[in-house]
């Protein structure tokens, strides 16, 4: 029977530490660590600017996110996200300053209810920086947003699909909420 080449090889001297392991690669390979560390560097910068240029952009969400009735508004803005903009859960977190675990968890309600959401090709949409604001809601942000760009009670609640009722106590709580902040910079937009 042929051995096999090395069978008997010492494998004592074999480190778990991966640094260990990344300096034998790259002595196997040919790579010097300046170049490995270079590289590195340009990626990490590579990285940065794709993050400043989605910062940059104005995303937009569709408003079924918020309308849809399957998942709660956070959970589908998270969803769609992660799987239509391709973004991590830090990335999603940093725009919408919120916690990373607090992204996962929601991406995660929403894996396991198992609905897949389906979005308009010509729905109305939102900018996403507007769900920033901790000190709202994701509805309380929302009906703010559209009430300071001109729309009516009745229309609001037609556009997200809830009673006019709702909308107009969202709308004074969001009011409450931040006359007690000091951000009230619309408070004259008429209830």
């Amino acid at each position: 029977m042929r051995q096999r080449k090395n069978a008997n090889k010492d494998h004592s001297s074999l480190s778990d530490d991966p640094r260990e392991i990344l300096r034998r690669l790259l002595q196997e390979k040919g790579i010097r660590e300046e170049d490995l560390a270079s590289f590195l560097v340009r990626e990490k910068d590579e990285l940065q600017r794709i993050l400043q240029r989605i910062s940059r952009e104005e995303i937009r969400i569709p408003l079924t996110l918020i309308s849809q009735q399957q998942l709660g508004s956070l959970e589908a803005i998270c969803q769609y996200l992660r799987d239509t903009r391709a973004l991590t859960y830090a990335q999603i977190a940093t725009l919408l300053n919120r916690d990373p675990s607090t992204i996962w968890t929601s991406c995660s309600v929403a894996d396991k209810s198992g609905i897949k959401l389906s979005i308009p090709a010509d729905d109305f949409s939102i900018p996403l920086k507007i769900l920033a604001d901790r000190k709202l809601s994701v509805l309380e942000s929302v009906v703010v947003y559209l009430r300071e760009h001109g729309y009516k009670p009745f229309q609001i609640a037609d556009l997200l699909k809830r009673d006019q009722r709702v909308i107009a106590t969202v709308w004074q709580r969001a009011q409450r909420k931040r006359r007690a902040t000091g951000s009230d910079a619309a408070a004259g937009v008429a209830a």
